[in-house]
């Protein structure tokens, strides 16, 4: 699809770029991202009976579906992580409303992949005020220890959350795709992959841990 502009032909891409930073967000990669994307949040959605809401713009695309009466958002989303160098992060988020004011807060330990390398003044993670009252907790797991920092404000909700089912998800998602993010306070759960993701699989790793999360939250009365 293409139009003639004082001579020169305009492309697709071309146009998407244009409009994405019109709107304030930064370009797309690449025409064949966006379309890949596009086809990957659509058999989500249909796979799970959820709503899938287009976007022209890359990162912006997202979709919906309910699980125990919460409604759950995938999408994407482009962070600066340098100036002019950018990634595209996958996340999944609930909004809803704890019985407790429960917050918790699980991020890699290795922390040369942040911008500042200190993960508490790095914004684009939406977690520097997030991180403000919570103590470092002791998971009990070496391997995960090795891996991940833990900060809660419930030490006894946190390990009873995070069993080892969950932490041995966590890790496997570290080691094979991508870098994974949990936050969780009253109002919102918040999974982030820091990473693009490219099949399905990646995706029912990621969305399958976020309801593993959901479903053990309720378990322990905090939903």
């Amino acid at each position: 699809m293409e139009r003639e502009e004082d001579g020169k032909k305009t492309s697709f891409q071309e146009k998407i770029q244009d409009f994405t930073v019109k709107q304030g967000h930064y370009p797309p990669l690449s025409k064949k991202d966006y379309l890949r994307e596009i086809e990957l949040l659509q058999k989500q959605a249909l796979k799970r009976n959820g709503k899938f809401h287009k976007s022209i713009s890359i990162g912006r695309s997202y979709f919906t579906f309910p699980h125990n009466n919460l409604n759950i958002k995938v999408g994407t989303k482009l962070v600066e992580r340098y100036e002019h160098e950018y990634r595209q992060d996958t996340f999944v988020k609930v909004k809803f409303n704890l019985k407790t004011k429960f917050r918790l807060s699980v991020y890699i330990k290795d922390v040369s992949f942040f911008r500042t390398g200190d993960i508490t003044t790095y914004p684009n993670l939406g977690i520097t005020q997030h991180l403000l009252g919570l103590k470092k907790t002791d998971t009990l797991n070496s391997e995960f220890n090795k891996k991940f920092i833990v900060k809660t404000n419930d030490e006894s909700i946190s390990i009873n959350l995070l069993k080892y089912d969950i932490q041995n998800q966590l890790i496997e998602i570290e080691n094979e795709y991508f870098y994974p993010v949990i936050n969780i306070n009253k109002k919102e759960f918040l999974l982030i992959a820091m990473n693009r993701l490219c099949d399905e699989k990646e995706y029912d790793k990621l969305i399958n841990l976020a309801i593993m999360f959901l479903d053990r939250l309720r378990v322990l009365g905090c939903i």
